[in-house]
């Protein structure tokens, strides 16, 4: 099994060029924990999803812990005791066993909000999430465009928007 990757902003406690993917997957060099929302866990199970969030965490000036099954979104949250998280990011599609037993695990273990995203389409799927827990779903065409705000909205205290409520409050 692999480790979680985390990718950092630049001039936080590791750099991101020493966290991209061949430099080393976790904080290093002791690097202590700070309190600090701005750290998102995100199960996504596709690098196509994770290319892409990257940068987008970046805009709004988060870090990422990429976890690649419900045990090591367990041992993140639990390795954060001295920081919550600002998110949880869950993919629906994703090729771990159950994605609705990592939402239900998530909120379980923490009060961080928890997202699912996945096929538009994919109606079973949204309801699941939200009944496991999920605070929030988003198709994955809207992802990208909504992932900053979502995170802004987090990040200054906003909190989610019901899940049947547009993001875009601009």
């Amino acid at each position: 099994m692999s480790e979680p990757r985390w990718y950092e902003v630049p001039g936080s406690a590791v750099d991101a060029s020493t966290s991209l993917p061949g430099a080393g997957n976790q904080p290093s060099g002791g690097a202590s924990k700070t309190a600090s929302p701005r750290r998102i866990i995100a199960l996504i199970g596709d690098l196509f999803f994770e290319s892409r969030l990257v940068p987008l965490a970046r805009q709004v000036g988060a870090e990422v812990c990429f976890v690649h099954d419900v045990n090591q979104l367990r041992g993140a949250l639990h390795g954060a005791i001295d920081e919550a998280p600002a998110l949880v990011l869950v993919n629906l599609a994703t090729r771990i066993p159950d994605p609705f037993e990592a939402i239900a695990t998530a909120k379980a273990a923490s009060p961080v909000p928890v997202v699912a995203f996945g096929p538009h389409k994919d109606v079973e799927a949204r309801r699941r999430a939200l009944a496991a827990g999920s605070d929030r779903w988003l198709p994955n065409s809207q992802l990208a465009k909504e992932f900053p705000r979502l995170v802004r909205r987090l990040l200054d205290g906003s909190g989610l928007a019901p899940d049947d409520e547009p993001l875009d409050d601009e």
